[in-house]
């Protein structure tokens, strides 16, 4: 994106896109990465479509419109750049343990983009808030912003910057009860337990994190006596 590409660069470009296919997974992966990263990669992007060698390297490479929409929310907020949230949102649905293996990514890089483009929990504009506080509860910010970001750049909203911002600012809060204080109170070790801190948890992130302690105990309580 710095200097315009001559046009016989372009052709000899088009012309031998096939040679990329001899290319190691793993040198195009960094070359994909470093592309991703870069500040001003739409103009090389289209370029690349147009002479074919985007489909050669990346054929699910099919949404370039939201890749456009990822990068201006990246600036609005801001964000800094992740060449792996891009990715996403440049593949659109697609099957994400086919293509971390075909790129060879590593384990991290490949947990992170099944995540990404996981469906559940579904995120989307209409979402209540108390949903996205749940949602960040338990799976934490940089998760459920980063799933925010590709799910508005797809389907674009002016909800989602209520959604945006809210995810942006997230920090943790723990629940203020664990498993120790029910057993503390005679109870004995087993799935109860664990339904009666659903139940707590479910509590404290739909009251807003304001729920006593006491509070707290006294649904994990309710939760067993009705089990």
């Amino acid at each position: 994106g710095l200097t315009p590409i001559d046009d016989e660069t372009l052709h000899a470009c088009a012309q031998h896109k096939e040679g990329l296919k001899a290319l190691s997974a793993e040198r195009v992966t960094r070359e994909v990465s470093k592309l991703l990263s870069a500040a001003n990669l739409l103009p090389s992007i289209l370029m690349m479509r147009a002479c074919g060698v985007l489909f050669a390297v990346l054929p699910e490479a099919t949404q370039l419109s939201a890749l456009n929409d990822l990068i201006a929310l990246e600036e609005k907020l801001p964000l800094p750049r992740d060449w792996r949230r891009r990715l996403t949102a440049l593949l659109g649905n697609t099957d994400a343990r086919a293509l971390a293996a075909r790129l060879r990514l590593s384990n991290h890089d490949a947990d992170f983009l099944r995540t990404l483009l996981a469906d559940h929990p579904v995120l989307d504009a209409s979402m209540a808030l108390s949903a996205l506080d749940l949602a960040l509860y338990r799976q934490g910010r940089d998760i459920v912003l980063n799933r925010c970001l590709v799910a508005a750049a797809r389907a674009p909203s002016p909800h989602w910057r209520t959604i945006l911002t809210r995810a942006a600012a997230w920090s943790p809060r723990a629940m203020p009860i664990r498993g120790d204080d029910l057993l503390s109170l005679g109870h004995q070790p087993g799935p109860a337990i664990g339904a009666a801190l659903q139940a707590a948890e479910e509590l404290w992130v739909t009251g807003g994190f304001s729920a006593t302690r006491e509070e707290l105990i006294a649904r994990a309580l309710q939760a067993i006596r009705q089990a």
